[in-house]
């Protein structure tokens, strides 16, 4: 009874999101007919959503590769186009991270904690490659405000957070599970080098398809730091398991950023994060065929 209750309220806020939107001017439907008008830049954005699927296996697999976790990268990306379709449609952002548990303990023989810790490393990895493209957004907005005294405390505030997570680490590190961790990072760094740099290619990727929806089919005056940031906050925030797929969270926290960063009051522009879950949503339904097929092999 509990469940059904905390699942009608996340209803409820999901429909009051889109309420104030489309009530306030921030989306309509006339992104249905830009989804028909646009054909060469929906295959540009189809193309490049294909090509952060690919990446992001990819990244997976090397991880899998550093805690000898023996699946081959064919079957690494099948899981991660599957795990792509759960993203968009379970609660946040991350539900597809329950479908890539149960496929690795299921097709490999190593124990669980590592097969576990290859999906924690690989969500982590995508939250710093995040952070990294949001970090820079920040210090070239307020280079360009001339505010270099904050940008000093921003470093300084970093490096805190730094010692405090190594002072952590090291208090933890006889715990089963860190020890593993630390192993596997003494052990394969140049695997986690690469892990890091597919990271922020990523998301400059999906930044970018983001600044290509708003400039080239909407038309909006939005620089692409701007868009860096803005999309850097609402990818964020879409991760929390309110919503299926974040919808709604990453929309408003789209407007609300641009308006109250950067004064930007724009109608329809919620419409910029729809059309880019549209494009998503396309390119991961045809991976339903392969859960099908490939979830009793």
């Amino acid at each position: 009874m509990f469940e059904i209750v905390i699942k009608f309220l996340k209803f409820i806020f999901l429909v009051s999101i889109f309420y104030y939107l489309y009530n306030n001017n921030y989306f309509d439907f006339s992104l249905i007919s830009n989804l028909v008008n646009n054909f060469a830049l929906n295959i540009t954005l189809i193309f490049l959503t294909i090509i952060t699927i690919i990446l992001g296996g990819y990244r997976w697999y090397l991880i899998l590769k550093s805690f000898d976790v023996k699946i081959t990268l064919r079957k690494t990306l099948k899981i991660q186009y599957i795990a792509s379709f759960f993203n968009n449609v379970l609660f946040g952002t991350i539900g597809g991270d329950i479908l890539k548990v149960h496929y690795v303990i299921k097709h490999s023989n190593n124990n669980k904690l590592r097969n576990n810790l290859t999906i924690l490393i690989d969500r982590v990895f995508g939250l710093i490659g995040l952070f990294i493209l949001g970090f820079i957004s920040i210090l070239i907005i307020l280079i360009d405000n001339n505010q270099i005294n904050l940008i000093y405390y921003i470093f300084l505030f970093i490096l805190f957070l730094f010692s405090i997570f190594l002072i952590i680490f090291k208090l933890i590190q006889n715990k089963k599970y860190f020890f593993e961790t630390k192993n596997f990072i003494l052990r394969t760094y140049k695997n986690l080098f690469q892990a890091l740099v597919l990271s922020v290619v990523i998301f400059f990727i999906v930044h970018y398809s983001t600044f290509i929806i708003s400039k080239f089919i909407f038309n909006f005056e939005i620089s692409l730091i701007q868009i860096f940031f803005s999309n850097f906050i609402s990818t964020f925030v879409s991760a929390l398991p309110l919503t299926p797929g974040g919808i709604g969270l990453g929309e408003i926290t789209f407007v609300f950023t641009n308006k109250y960063f950067f004064n930007v009051l724009l109608n329809n522009l919620a419409n910029v994060i729809i059309y880019l879950r549209i494009i998503d949503f396309i390119v991961s339904l045809p991976s339903l065929y392969f859960y099908i097929f490939y979830k009793n092999k």
